[in-house]
């Protein structure tokens, strides 16, 4: 039995998406981020409705679950644009508000920005020692030799990787904010 399909037609897009992450044309997160950020607004607005019920370490709890976790998944994404990464900064300022307790937010609550960072130099960690692919590993330029030292030079670690001059504050605004 001959079965006729009829041709099948993929609708022109300039983003797509892949695992609930959308990456636009460009190699963008910004939509992602987005839809991330209210989808953490919408849960905090609830969990700021009923706040009166909960004590500040239920409520931090609560945050932890229920909104921080879907705010963790955008959190790796550590080179895109700071205003992109406003929005999830400010859900989470808004939680440390509603959550009431200083004390506790500062004692058991990191900064979104904290965890980008510790995640992009764990990244970049794997990846210089070569725990990623091998095809990650050898975009790495090897640690330079210097044929004079330098008194300033002494007390770095045998790891230091210069970070190249750039010509763009563009980039140099990334790198260095990104993984300091």
């Amino acid at each position: 039995m001959l079965l006729l399909r009829a041709p099948l037609s993929v609708p022109i897009s300039d983003h797509i998406e892949l695992l609930g992450v959308k990456i636009s044309s460009k190699l963008n997160f910004g939509k992602s981020i987005e839809s991330k950020a209210k989808v953490a607004a919408k849960k905090l607005g609830i969990l700021n409705k009923v706040r009166r019920y909960f004590t500040p370490g239920q409520r931090l709890a609560l945050y932890q679950a229920q909104v921080r976790t879907s705010m963790e998944y955008c959190s790796l994404w550590g080179g895109s644009a700071k205003y992109q990464l406003e929005a999830l900064d400010s859900v989470d300022r808004r939680a440390r508000r509603i959550i009431g307790d200083n004390s506790l937010t500062q004692a058991k609550l990191h900064s979104l920005q904290h965890r980008r960072n510790v995640a992009c130099l764990s990244v970049f960690y794997r990846i210089y020692f070569g725990e990623y692919a091998q095809e990650l590993h050898n975009l790495v330029p090897p640690s330079p030799f210097y044929h004079r030292t330098a008194r300033h030079r002494e007390r770095w670690h045998p790891y230091v990787v210069d970070i190249p001059s750039t010509r763009t504050k563009r980039f140099f605004i990334h790198v260095s904010d990104t993984c300091r």
